[in-house]
């Protein structure tokens, strides 16, 4: 049957005499519910391609896909389609346009056209995503649905073979980083950032910047100039415990937020030209003076000469399991 969970709304930006206003009528919102995994509109009908169509360069050439609220740009459906971003009805509210100080029209950044739009009339609800890019935005959650006839865009599903379940795997999680309010994170100090976790230690998101390590001159955090094989994109802070030696910690925001901690796993660090060493040390040597090869002794395990020994299996702290598991120690000490 099918699943009464919460649908998901789809919104669209508008254009207006060549000009694009933020603002979207709430009569233009779509519902889309789902029914197992499909996703469905609202003539119950499934987001999807056709199975029969197996060889979409060929079958699809030439078929586009309209976005006329982006100024009627098209896409290649053989390349697949991607949703905006789907909002469930209950968090519609919460990205209203802003509207005056007495609530009673809207601001000018998302104003009312009726003379071009006979649906755009003063009173119909309008809708601003500009909202879901604050830091400090009232929604945390949103879905972005794909489909397509290519191999990538279709459904594929692991089972397991004890239990003949399907594997569910964790969605990638959005966590927000209070960055210190300490000089050394420059002008991060005190914002709030949104990562996201996609698990495997990788945590996403830390705002960047081109540097070049010749001289560690930041050219900003986007660089349209010629590329040098010297300059190195990277993150403009690391996460680590602050002044004081607290533990850094990540939310995930809302009124009830999960906390974790977090360290740091990567970094960057260059060595400076000393302009005073310049000339100072002498580069007279010759590749003789290096050390003969036949001096580099292999002292692994493996190795039938000069082998150090099988390794250990007895006598390992904690049998040679992890003894610290996020700050905390987990073995016991006689």
């Amino acid at each position: 049957g099918a699943n009464d969970a919460p649908g998901c709304a789809e919104t669209m930006e508008g254009c207006n005499a060549g000009r694009w206003y933020q603002g979207i009528l709430g009569t233009n919102t779509q519902t889309y519910t789902t029914s197992g995994l499909q996703l469905l509109d609202a003539t119950a009908t499934e987001l999807a391609v056709s199975a029969a169509i197996t060889d979409p360069a060929t079958q699809l050439k030439g078929a586009v896909f309209l976005w006329p609220w982006e100024g009627n740009q098209t896409s290649q459906v053989a390349q697949g389609i991607q949703t905006g971003k789907l909002l469930l009805p209950a968090d519609l509210p919460q990205i209203e346009c802003e509207k005056n100080e007495a609530g009673t029209a809207y601001l000018d950044t998302h104003p009312e056209f009726p003379a071009y739009d006979p649906a755009n009339v003063t009173g119909t609800i309008r809708y601003c995503t500009e909202t879901l890019y604050e830091a400090a935005s009232p929604i945390t959650t949103w879905y972005q649905v794909r489909f397509g006839a290519n191999q990538w865009d279709r459904q594929r599903f692991i089972v397991d073979q004890a239990t003949t379940e399907y594997v569910a795997f964790d969605p990638p999680m959005t966590l927000y980083y209070e960055v210190p309010d300490e000089t050394r994170y420059g002008d991060d100090a005190g914002k709030r950032v949104s990562l996201q976790y996609s698990g495997f230690g990788n945590l996403n998101g830390i705002p960047g910047q081109v540097i070049d390590t010749r001289t560690g001159e930041s050219l900003g955090e986007f660089f349209d100039g010629e590329w040098q094989n010297y300059y190195r994109y990277v993150q403009r802070f690391v996460i680590q415990p602050d002044v004081n030696g607290t533990e850094p910690t990540l939310s995930t925001g809302g009124s009830s937020p999960t906390v974790y901690k977090v360290k740091p796993l990567e970094g960057e660090e260059w060595l400076l030209k000393d302009d005073s060493a310049i000339g100072t040390i002498p580069l007279t040597g010759v590749t003789g003076d290096l050390p003969s090869p036949a001096l580099i002794v292999n002292v692994s395990p493996t190795d039938p000469e000069n082998s150090i020994g099988e390794q250990p299996t007895t006598g390992l702290l904690n049998d040679g399991n992890p003894s610290v598991i996020h700050g905390e120690v987990v073995i016991t000490f006689e």
